[in-house]
């Protein structure tokens, strides 16, 4: 709030997103770091789900349609179009 009534709302909003993106990424890590050296592996097998696999694919061509629509419309302005695309997007994997 307090980056926001300093007019730096750009930052305030990227500070939403990057602190606990930061967190669950680094905890992640830690945690498995910590897990496989008291196992002493080196790695371990993962297996997608049919399910973790289509979100997945929703997140990546989500991602791709916000960079396509950022960069095609108007670089850094996307409009409507963009909006209304990925919202569409989100529906479908609902």
């Amino acid at each position: 709030m307090a980056m926001a009534k300093k007019g730096l709302s750009n930052m305030a909003i990227t500070a939403c997103y990057a602190g606990p993106v930061f967190n669950m990424l680094v905890g992640i890590g830690v945690g498995f770091a910590t897990l496989l050296s008291a196992e002493g592996k080196h790695s371990t097998p993962v297996e997608l789900s049919p399910g973790l696999l289509a979100g997945l694919s929703f997140l990546i061509t989500n991602c791709i349609l916000l960079i396509g629509f950022g960069v095609s419309l108007r670089p850094w302005s996307p409009r409507w179009h963009y909006r209304n695309t990925l919202h569409a997007t989100y529906r479908a994997k609902r």
